[in-house]
């Protein structure tokens, strides 16, 4: 199935020299590891597609995914980009605190742009690691960092949640107050920290339904056979 997302690349810094054409950036997502990446996790259920406007200058400010800055809004305008043909608008975000980081909504949320609100996936991915793209590959040795953020905020557009870890001081048996909850405790999630997998867990590919539930049998107990989910290879 088609994703079809607008990308919105955002310059805060004033300056455009050394950033890459939105030509090179729809080259790396659209046709590069980030589309490759998306297509290996779904099992080839998700084609990703879209458009890379020009850098749009925006006064540094603090982004949100609830609403358009008013340089990105007239930028629409006078370009006549409707975001709402889109499935996900992704902001790219270069200078200012938000450059490293990261936000996204949970599925669609209400976004206000052009003077009403239309219901959308809206994710900000920091650029401030895009530069360094072939240095700062990920401890699994699969995805950038650029990358691996990129795919983690689009995972929450498609419904996933943060993989997350319990550490509990007596292992099974510990009592809940014994547990501290780990943000991105997951290593072996891109969900997660993504330190030793670039893969969504089970459970979010069954949120962002690339796993058909029918497929899954519960029981209460008994001796059950265990089909893999998937085989291990260089990807």
């Amino acid at each position: 199935t088609a994703f079809c997302a607008l990308v919105v690349p955002i310059n805060m810094t004033g300056v455009l020299s050394g950033l890459p054409t939105p030509e090179e950036l729809h080259s790396h997502i659209f046709a590069g590891p980030i589309k490759n990446a998306l297509a290996e996790e779904s099992y080839g259920q998700v084609i990703y597609a879209g458009t890379v406007t020009d850098w749009v200058n925006v006064t540094p400010q603090t982004l949100n995914v609830f609403s358009a800055p008013f340089e990105v809004t007239e930028y629409f305008s006078e370009n006549n980009i409707n975001p709402a043909q889109y499935e996900q608008i992704v902001f790219l975000v270069n200078g200012g605190t938000q450059s490293y980081g990261g936000e996204a909504s949970i599925g669609s949320t209400y976004f206000y742009v052009n003077g009403s609100n239309i219901y959308i996936p809206v994710a900000l991915v920091g650029f401030g690691t895009y530069q360094y793209n072939n240095n700062l590959t990920s401890s699994n040795g699969n995805l950038s960092h650029f990358d691996y953020l990129y795919v983690h905020e689009t995972g929450h557009n498609m419904n996933a949640l943060h993989d997350n870890l319990l550490n509990c001081k007596s292992g099974p048996a510990s009592l809940p107050s014994e547990c501290i909850h780990v943000e991105y405790g997951n290593k072996y999630s891109i969900m997660g920290d993504g330190a030793y997998g670039g893969h969504f867990s089970f459970f979010q590919k069954l949120r962002a339904g690339w796993i058909n539930p029918s497929s899954i049998t519960f029981s209460s107990n008994g001796a059950f056979s265990l089909n893999s989910l998937e085989l291990p290879s260089p990807s």
